[in-house]
């Protein structure tokens, strides 16, 4: 918030009440504004809500109906199927299950 104030030439001078640096950001300047406890408090809440949407996750659902679960997972399946399997240049160690002895 600025006020107007005439120095001792009377010029006017605008003073910054709240004392933002040049470089802050909107969201600092609605912060500074709702923790002033000399602006109304009508003002401070609107600043409230206003910087909470920029502080805090917003929840969204995104639903794609386009095709059913079945199809989709059928398409990922094949598409994974049809990547060679990356094992870093070690070979593959096929082993299949025995039966288990006992000692």
């Amino acid at each position: 918030m600025r006020s107007l104030l005439e120095d001792d030439l009377g010029d006017v001078v605008i003073r910054d009440e709240l004392e933002l640096p040049s470089d802050c950001t909107p969201l600092e300047g609605l912060v500074a504004l709702y923790r002033n406890p000399r602006l109304p408090e009508g003002l401070r809440f609107k600043a409230m809500a206003e910087a909470a949407k920029y502080m805090h996750a917003r929840i969204a659902v995104r639903a794609d109906v386009s095709a059913s679960f079945a199809e989709r997972l059928e398409e990922v399946i094949q598409r994974r199927m049809a990547k060679p399997q990356v094992t870093n240049g070690m070979k593959v160690i096929e082993a299949k299950p025995s039966g288990v002895r006992r000692l």
